[in-house]
């Protein structure tokens, strides 16, 4: 008995590490590679996890339509957002403290989409490298600086005009997170954070907060102190006036999907942001929010073309990015698969998510008749209920 055990046990290492074919072997094997503690920390969610399940369940409720004998030859996935061309639309959603899944981080995502994939990466304001790591990793290359409500503005000021001086182009408002809600897998399992790890971002704020109250001859406060004092419940639509101010002002809005996220895109749009990104922080903040993608459209209609729209959440094949793209989204935003590929093989991982996804997307658009994004169209998608 012990000898057939042994085999099995080989023959299933064997299964699992051959290359990855699509996002759920990635998935697999992430798993293998981290503790429940942190893996439950990237795939969990907010209360019972029903967004994030919904999530990725929506994208199921949308059928193709295809066309047939088109020229599909060459099948260009190429297309621009606020004015830069991108090589696909799928681009890396900002995402924290990386290095829980890898040493290398967020240093692993611009080396791969800025400088060898040609597609756009947010940087979280959580994130576990510094500017000055990402800046050495990729200065080159579409870059966004996520920013959330924070008390001090005289310190945000100062984290986007160093990220400006970085490279970065565009400013990403984090405008779903007024309170962090309690994760039912986060509060039953802490991650584990390694003890050398840092939060860049933070600590860069931490820095210039600190001046600022030295400067005022108030004594410094630590991390602890800062972090739980800063963010800000209070802002309303008059932050979006605030980063208005910026130049180049490419300033994402996004969105926590709930039922008046029509009325709130309109705002967004009439005070001028440049883009929205549809999103419900991955499941991770309000629980029983509706799925991205089953109000895409809604809201692409609400805009009116008055900016650019982009959708993140529960996309995991070239299929989703079809269907996201046909429903008017301008690019899709990858977060948890990312973390799955880095955390399988750190820079070669994430770049094997991305290239998976493309490869898709390539299929996708060729047996639906699309040779080019501008191809994809509306018809192209329709609701499974169309059909009963």
């Amino acid at each position: 008995m012990w000898g057939l055990v042994n085999i099995l046990s080989l023959v299933f290492v064997f299964a699992v590490a051959k290359e990855p074919l699509d996002i759920a072997d990635i998935e697999d094997l992430a798993t293998l590679s981290l503790s429940k503690r942190n893996l439950d920390f990237i795939n969990g969610g907010s209360g019972r996890m029903r967004t994030v399940q919904d999530n990725v369940e929506a994208f199921g409720r949308y059928k193709l339509r295809p066309r047939v004998l088109r020229n599909v030859i060459n099948v260009d996935v190429s297309t621009t957002i606020l004015g830069n061309k991108i090589n696909f639309p799928i681009c890396v959603a900002p995402m924290a403290a990386q290095r829980l899944v890898h040493p290398d981080g967020e240093t692993a995502r611009p080396k791969v989409t800025a400088m060898e994939m040609g597609t756009c990466f947010g940087l979280s304001i959580a994130a576990s490298a510094s500017l000055e790591e990402i800046t050495s990793a990729a200065p080159e290359g579409l870059k966004f600086l996520q920013v959330d409500p924070l008390k001090e503005l005289r310190i945000v000021d100062s984290l986007i005009r160093e990220g400006e001086n970085k490279g970065f182009k565009g400013i990403i408002l984090g405008a779903d997170v007024a309170i962090l809600r309690g994760r039912d897998t986060k509060e039953r399992t802490d991650p584990i954070f390694p003890p050398e790890m840092k939060l860049g971002i933070w600590e860069f704020l931490l820095a210039e907060y600190n001046k600022l109250r030295q400067a005022e001859g108030k004594s410094t406060v630590n991390m602890t102190y800062f972090r739980k004092e800063q963010p800000d419940s209070s802002r309303t639509w008059d932050l979006v006036q605030w980063f208005k101010k910026y130049n180049p002002p490419a300033y994402h809005n996004q969105r926590n999907s709930h039922r008046y996220i029509c009325e709130d895109a309109k705002i967004a749009a009439a005070l001028g942001v440049n883009a929205i990104i549809v999103s419900n922080h991955g499941g991770r903040q309000l629980e029983d929010a509706p799925a991205t993608i089953d109000v895409l459209k809604e809201i692409v209609n609400a805009v009116k073309g008055q900016c650019e729209v982009y959708i993140d959440g529960g996309i995991r094949t070239g299929n989703d990015v079809f269907k996201a793209i046909a429903l008017g989204a301008k690019a899709v935003f990858v977060g948890r698969p990312i973390l799955w590929g880095i955390a399988y093989d750190g820079k070669d991982g994430a770049k094997k998510v991305l290239d998976i996804l493309q490869k898709e997307l390539k299929v996708t658009m060729a047996l639906a008749g699309a040779p080019s994004i501008a191809d994809i169209v509306e018809e192209m998608v329709v609701h499974k209920s169309h059909f009963h």
